[in-house]
């Protein structure tokens, strides 16, 4: 839930040991040392991220290293976890988030 989420958000900020290691996976040569977390996160930001996370999935969970836009959709579909805003999959029939 939101909550929880929330709650994580804040400690990643101060748990140097989740901090270095977020910044050893950035691109080499890209200057992200002034990092800012922002505290007053919204139910678009929430959202945001899970889009983002589902995305991440369900490229992740395609079939082939190299897929098309129709192969990550069908991923996409297939793609269930539990993320900012609840539980987060999606209707097979409409491609729409089902809120259950």
């Amino acid at each position: 839930n939101s909550a929880s989420f929330l709650q994580m958000w804040s400690e990643f900020q101060t748990n140097t040991e989740s901090l270095d290691y977020f910044l050893s996976k950035q691109p080499k040569g890209l200057n992200i040392s002034d990092i800012h977390f922002n505290e007053d996160i919204t139910d678009w930001d929430l959202l945001h991220y899970d889009a983002l996370m589902t995305l991440g999935f369900a490229a992740c969970n395609a079939q082939e290293d190299f897929f098309t836009g129709p192969e990550l959709f069908r991923s996409i579909l297939e793609t269930e976890f539990v993320g900012a805003t609840g539980f987060v999959s999606f209707n097979p029939q409409t491609g729409t988030r089902d809120y259950r």
